[in-house]
């Protein structure tokens, strides 16, 4: 549906205006495509070399690389220079429609690849190498003007990019664009949410300050043919869509854009028709998609946003560091065949934020029973000598959460026995919170059994709980 409407709105725009109906002329370009390497936005040094290792599908949130090898190119967009063209493209969020739904509401974009044609001379023959500026909007209307649109979210200049070995010869160019230290955060499906409107992202390419171009030539953009001509999957390629696939074609891009700035064209909508039959700009666009905690959003805007505290800032929301993790150390049968378990629900915390209720289930019935632990972890059994099926998570000292003596109800000779508390609660009205964010505990449930080798105790398995803030 998404694709029949973009077409609806590129026949609107077309009959709306003469010079929309043109068709761009587009140019066939030399074999092979080179690879440049990874250009490092923070330093603005170009590491030469076919690496690209910051790439792939499994981090790709958008992929518009199709092959165009036969089908009568590969083929590029001549620019002047200064010009630019806009182009679009969806980023799915959690709300959008099967197959391709994604898995976050936001996106850190940390990295980016682009292919072009230059005239320029490289930097390492002597020259200024290609420049190229990239801008990125979070939401984009189809075909509106840039100012419209309004400013960018992020924008970028690259210079010194790898170019032609003669001034005024061309060569083609595929570079992977790393972001580090220069990430931007993008809302998936514009706004968070799909909705069918304003779901679309932007981007552009524009050359700069070039010097040796031919007339009627210039640096511009690669061109990938669109999905309809069967050569590569709608929205493929990607973390959300058939990551092993080699190359896609961008969610919901369209073989129309915008063009301003370049001379004997009005600033306006336009496509490219033809060989190589439909077809958009080249451009890949990865992400980190480290999301712990699972809200749908990138751990980074977590902490950067105030939404997750880093308190030992190793880029880790702290909450996806603490936590409990249960099975710890051994669990004991009584006297009467009962071997109780512990389990929790909530989160260990320094502050009392919230609930942590640990319970005990499974114990003798009837019988005097509580929770006690202990500070370091190395399981003892007790009473082994006399064959003791019981275990301490650890040596001493180990504390007994209060009210310590309370029955455990239920049935004496049974195994229907329970015990409840919270433990927030009691650290922090009890003791005075004594525990710091990440300190571990090993917090086991107990019950008095009479007569076990174990000192008259029968403990259950344990529970490891590392402090949240």
């Amino acid at each position: 549906m998404r694709r029949i409407s973009r077409l609806l709105l590129a026949t609107t725009l077309l009959a709306a205006s003469a010079i929309a109906q043109q068709q761009l002329p587009v140019r066939s370009i030399e074999a092979p495509i080179q690879w440049g390497g990874v250009y490092h936005v923070a330093s603005g040094y170009m590491e030469r070399g076919p690496s690209t290792a910051i790439l792939g599908g499994s981090d790709a949130i958008y992929d518009n690389t199709c092959e165009v090898a036969g089908y009568g190119g590969p083929y590029y967009l001549p620019l002047e220079d200064g010009a630019l063209v806009v182009d679009g493209g969806r980023l799915p969020s959690t709300t959008s429609p099967s197959p391709n739904a994604g898995t976050f509401d936001r996106y850190r974009v940390k990295s980016f690849m682009l292919g072009y044609r230059t005239f320029e001379q490289d930097v390492v023959a002597g020259g200024p190498g290609a420049k190229i500026r990239i801008e990125f909007w979070q939401q984009y209307a189809d075909c509106a003007s840039t100012s419209s649109a309004g400013p960018p979210t992020a924008s970028f200049t690259l210079t010194g990019l790898p170019a032609s070995v003669t001034a005024g010869t061309a060569s083609s160019h595929y570079v992977a664009v790393d972001l580090t230290g220069m990430e931007f955060d993008m809302l998936a499906d514009g706004d968070g949410d799909f909705d069918s409107s304003g779901d679309l992202f932007g981007w552009s390419f524009s050359p700069q300050d070039q010097v040796s171009n031919p007339p009627g030539l210039g640096t511009g953009p690669l061109l990938a043919p669109v999905a309809d001509i069967g050569v590569c999957a709608f929205g493929a390629s990607t973390y959300y869509n058939t990551p092993s696939a080699a190359s896609g074609e961008g969610l919901d891009n369209a073989d129309f854009f915008r063009m301003e700035g370049s001379p004997g064209y009005v600033d306006n909508c336009y496509w490219v028709g033809g060989p190589p039959y439909r077809a958009s700009f080249y451009m890949e666009l990865n992400a980190d998609l480290t999301d712990c905690n699972g809200n749908a959003l990138p751990d980074a805007y977590d902490i950067s946003s105030g939404g997750s505290t880093d308190i030992n800032a190793n880029g880790v929301p702290d909450e996806c560091e603490c936590g409990d993790a249960p099975g710890v150390c051994g669990v004991g049968t009584s006297l009467n065949g009962c071997t109780p378990t512990i389990a929790t629900s909530g989160t260990p915390s320094a502050s009392n934020a919230g609930t942590y209720f640990v319970t005990a289930t499974g114990m003798d019935g009837n019988r005097l029973g509580g929770f006690l632990y202990g500070f370091a972890y190395g399981p003892i059994n007790i009473g082994a000598a006399g064959g003791g099926t019981s275990w301490f998570c650890g040596p001493s000292p180990r504390q007994r959460v209060t009210p310590s003596f309370a029955d455990t109800g239920g049935t004496a000779g049974l195994c229907d026995g329970s015990r409840t508390h919270d433990l927030n609660d009691f650290w922090f009205n009890n003791l005075g919170a004594p525990y710091s964010f990440g300190t571990t505990l090993w917090i086991q449930g107990w019950n008095r059994d009479p007569g076990s080798a174990s000192m008259n105790l029968n403990v259950t398995d344990g529970i490891a709980a590392t402090m949240c803030p």
